[in-house]
Formats: structure tokens, C-alpha cells, sequence
């Protein structure tokens, strides 16, 4: 992929992130270390949304840069994940991958098989859309869980995670997220917290792995391939100081579950910079992990290879 084509894949990942207009202060942060990446001139995240208001003239001026059916296609894919990974589409992510579509140019056959696929992952996560309308609060007296049981259900998750990024399909990347999604509603229950999508989505975003931050670097770095280094650079220090693509799955994860475990054993006191510093550690030590790990999610990945990935979300 030609350098204007990977400036354009980001930015377009920039809008289908912006395009339902909810961004957490969080994701906003971690979305400008993507900014940081591109090159001279680059854009401020306040001008790519204002191009997405203008809508037909950048998406149409941006997919010019693509010269290959296999980078269209890719580019599609990555945008369908970060818009439907947070839920149901709303009408303002349906109008970008509507626009999209029609400029890329793809075959109608292309787009749907595309789109059932990721909705078969993300749709799989049993939680509700909408998050609680009253303060989390402990439902029942929870027994005190087990910290070995925990420790295995966070490795279990993480190695899931580490075997999923290692699979050829690039659509294996969104059942990441649920499986992510779901250690932490476990990790919540075991501490006596019903949790649902909205609350963990929040979660994610606080700490700094938010929905569309983690669909767009694992996309990128996919698509982006030799030039993933150079344009995630800005993203990759702002999450971890030394993120690389192949911990990133299995790191990320075991970090997440770690952070969650002493969040909601702690009755839920942790502030939003505490959380950040804490994960910021963890990772470091997760990164630590990985190598001891390797063995065991080669044969994770392997052990996936052509596995419905819808299903195996629903049976986390």
C-alpha cells in the first residue's frame, strides 16, 4: 500500500470512528495519536470531522488514493468493524458506509457477506445497548472469588485474544473485542456487579482501549502492513510506550483483565487517570508475558484456524 492510499485508510477509519458522534474524552485522545502518525500536512481530528460533515467530497476525494480491489475491499471491512463494534449501527454510521460503499465502488455481494460477518461477531455480545440509567451498584453481597480462578479466566482470554490476531483472516480481529468485552462483564459478576455493554464500553474507553481506538489499530496494522510503524507510531506510545502487533492481542487483554480485577474488587474507586497509569503498567508487564506465552498461542491460533467466529463469541 502506497503511502497516500495508508494516509487515506486512516483517515476514513478516523471518520467511521467520529461518525455516530460519540467519542469518549478517552478514545479522543488516543484517536489524536493516529493524527500524530500521518504525514505533513496531516489534519486535526476537528478537521476530519468537519470533512465528515461535508461528507460526499472527502470520502470521494479519499478513496481515489486506492488502486487495488483487495485495499477497497480491506478498507470497507475495517470501517464496517468500527462502526458496527459498539452496537447497533445508528443512521449516522449507516449514511459513511452507505457513501463508502457507493464510492469504493464494491460489489453488492462483497459488502454483504462482509457486513454479515461482522455482525455475527459483534452482535454476538450478550449485553444490552444501553448503558444503566442509574449509578453501578453491587445487585447482591458477592462471595469473595477465587484469585486463581480469576488469574486463569483472564490468561484463558488473553491467549484467545493472542491466538485470534495471529489468524490470516482480517475479520478475526473484530472477535477481539468481544472477547475482551466479556472478561470484563466476568470479572465484574465474580465481584458481585451486573455489567452491561454500555458500562464496559466505558470501562474500555477510560483506560484507554476504547472501541474504535482498538478496531483501527488492528486494522491498520493488518492493511498497513511495512507501513504500520510509521503510521500508528503516535497511537502505539499513547497506549503503551512499546506496543508491537504481535503482543498486541494477548497483551492488551491480560492487561484489560488485570486493570478490571482491581477495579472491581475495589468497589469501583479508581479514577480515570489512576486507571490509565495502572493499565500503562500492566501492559509493560503483560508485553513481559508474551514471550513465555508464545507456544501456547501459536497452538491457540492454530486451534482456530477456520472456526465460526460468531459462534465462538456467543460461547465465551
Amino acid at each position: 500500500m502506497t503511502t497516500p492510499a495508508a494516509t487515506a485508510l486512516i483517515e476514513l477509519a478516523l471518520q467511521a470512528a467520529l461518525a455516530d458522534g460519540s467519542i469518549s474524552n478517552g478514545e479522543r485522545q488516543i484517536l489524536e495519536g493516529f493524527i500524530l502518525g500521518l504525514p505533513e500536512p496531516r489534519p486535526s481530528l476537528a478537521e476530519i470531522e468537519a470533512n465528515l460533515q461535508r461528507r460526499r467530497g472527502a470520502i470521494a476525494e479519499l478513496v481515489q488514493s486506492f488502486t487495488s480491489h483487495a485495499e477497497r475491499k480491506g478498507t470497507f471491512e475495517m470501517c464496517t468493524a468500527i462502526c458496527a463494534a459498539d452496537g447497533p449501527v445508528t443512521p449516522g454510521e449507516q449514511w459513511f458506509l452507505d457513501e463508502l460503499q457507493q464510492r469504493l465502488g464494491l460489489e453488492r455481494t462483497v459488502v454483504a457477506d462482509t457486513t454479515s460477518q461482522v455482525h455475527a461477531v459483534t452482535g454476538s455480545v450478550p449485553f444490552s445497548v444501553n448503558p444503566p440509567p442509574v449509578p453501578l451498584v453491587p445487585l447482591t453481597p458477592a462471595p469473595a472469588p477465587n484469585p486463581a480462578e480469576l488469574e486463569q479466566t483472564i490468561l484463558h482470554h488473553a491467549l484467545l485474544a493472542g491466538g485470534l490476531e495471529l489468524l490470516p483472516d482480517t475479520l478475526a480481529m473484530v472477535a477481539i473485542l468481544p472477547v475482551q468485552m466479556r472478561l470484563v462483564y466476568k470479572i465484574g459478576k465474580a465481584h458481585g456487579f451486573e455489567l452491561d455493554r454500555g458500562h464496559i464500553q466505558e470501562f474500555l474507553g477510560v483506560i484507554g482501549v476504547g472501541v474504535a481506538t482498538q478496531m483501527i489499530e488492528h486494522y491498520a496494522a493488518r492493511l498497513l502492513g511495512g507501513l504500520a510503524g510509521h503510521f500508528l507510531g503516535g497511537f502505539g506510545r499513547a497506549l503503551t510506550g512499546q506496543a508491537t502487533d504481535s503482543a498486541l492481542g494477548f497483551a492488551t487483554t491480560y492487561a484489560l483483565g488485570r486493570v478490571a480485577q482491581q477495579y472491581y474488587a475495589g468497589g469501583r474507586r479508581l479514577g480515570s487517570i489512576e486507571l490509565r497509569s495502572l493499565f500503562t503498567g500492566l501492559m509493560a508487564e503483560a508485553q513481559g508475558l508474551q514471550a513465555r506465552y508464545q507456544p501456547q498461542i501459536r497452538r491457540q491460533g492454530d486451534a482456530l484456524r477456520g472456526a465460526d467466529l460468531g459462534a465462538l463469541a456467543r460461547g465465551l
